[in-house]
């Protein structure tokens, strides 16, 4: 009996069941889809989006700004060697708000002289204070219409929440005081940077 003999041939009935039989057991595209496995990798990545809008949230022209306006360290227009009243002082008819600065206990913060600034088109007095490693940049600009400090992780540091957002490698907080917005540029880490805030908190020259 040879391999083209009509004995060594199945018969076509039995050809047809056994097409039939696999082509049943090819998972289709929809049912690769709704695999148990791809449920899970599903599942996995749409958890990781979340976890990456929760915690970046956007980000703030406010903090972009002044983190670049910070790092440049242009050269300041007056001196704190009075103290801080006369910086307070010079913002007067400079700047359409009253540009009252935070009181920062702590022997380890000096205050060094100020500039004008603006963020976002809009004028903000700038600040500059001395570390014994490092330095601060505060802004302070009149924001009604709430526009910026929305963005980042809260921080309570104090009667008012704070937020911070790290930036280019500086952390900064963001609070406000009605319609008045602080921004405040440090290289310190987060939990000294809040501690500093609330020692400003309610306090202002």
């Amino acid at each position: 009996m040879g391999p083209g003999s009509e004995r060594g041939r199945a018969p076509e009935e039995l050809k047809q069941r056994i097409r039939a039989s696999l082509l049943n057991k090819r998972p289709g595209l929809a049912r690769r889809l709704l695999s148990p496995v791809s449920i899970a990798a599903l599942a996995a990545c749409a958890a990781g989006a979340l976890v990456v809008f929760a915690t970046h949230g956007g980000t703030d022209p406010l903090v972009e700004e002044a983190v670049r306006k910070h790092s440049r360290d242009l050269p300041l227009e007056m001196s704190a060697a009075l103290g801080p009243e006369s910086v307070a002082r010079w913002f007067t008819g400079k700047l359409d708000f009253n540009a009252s600065l935070p009181r920062f206990s702590g022997s380890d913060v000096r205050l060094i002289g100020a500039r004008l600034s603006d963020i976002q088109n809009r004028p903000a007095a700038y600040v500059r204070y001395d570390l014994p490693r490092g330095h601060l940049g505060l802004f302070i600009l009149d924001d009604p219409d709430r526009h910026f400090g929305e963005v980042g992780r809260v921080v309570k540091a104090g009667p008012s929440p704070i937020r911070v957002i790290n930036a280019r490698g500086f952390n900064v907080a963001v609070w406000r005081r009605d319609e008045i917005v602080y921004s405040l540029v440090s290289d310190l880490d987060e939990s000294d940077l809040a501690e500093l805030v609330k020692t400003a908190q309610g306090h202002a020259h």
